[in-house]
């Protein structure tokens, strides 16, 4: 048969909780345990310098909730929605603005590259044409091409763009 030993419980105004709770006892534990009696009748006092080296152990620091800091605001692109078109014989890109498209980066994507194919997906545009200006002049960006979100200089055009050959 398992014996079962139950632990009394310290009510804050008892001798033993005071061991405990001060950080310097004020009376020893000899005086303290003098008159207790284990159930092998064995005396307390003779466990004193166990609980005396046991109670002199520095108590782990009280850890305490601190407030987390506010999440930064999303980082934001701002883009050109535009209409028109392309054609490969006299090159010329006839396009017009017809509004703006903000995109808003999940947390952690700012200065990371994305394939324009996610660029576009994020602006939930995805069968739109995504011009790049490269000099003086707009260019197609390919779906596999890698765009930096970091670089801040780069500027896009997206929208639907018919292309004559």
């Amino acid at each position: 048969m398992k014996e079962t030993m139950t632990i009394p419980r310290l009510s804050n105004d008892s001798d033993l909780a005071e061991l405990f709770e001060a950080r310097e006892p004020r009376r020893s534990l000899e005086t303290v345990l003098g008159s207790l009696v284990t159930s092998e009748g064995r005396k307390l006092t003779d466990l004193a310098p166990a609980l005396q080296s046991t109670l002199a152990l520095p108590r782990p620091a009280k850890k305490t909730l601190s407030r987390l800091s506010l999440l930064s605001k999303p980082q934001t692109l701002t883009l050109d929605e535009v209409e028109g078109t392309l054609t490969n014989f006299r090159r010329t890109l006839d396009i017009q603005r017809v509004g703006t498209i903000t995109l808003t980066l999940p947390f952690g994507l700012g200065n990371y590259y994305v394939n324009a194919a996610t660029f576009k997906a994020l602006a939930g545009r995805q069968e739109d044409t995504l011009l790049r200006k490269a000099g003086r002049r707009w260019e197609i960006v390919e779906d596999d091409e890698l765009i930096d979100l970091g670089d801040r200089t780069q500027l896009f055009k997206l929208g639907q763009i018919q292309i004559y050959s």
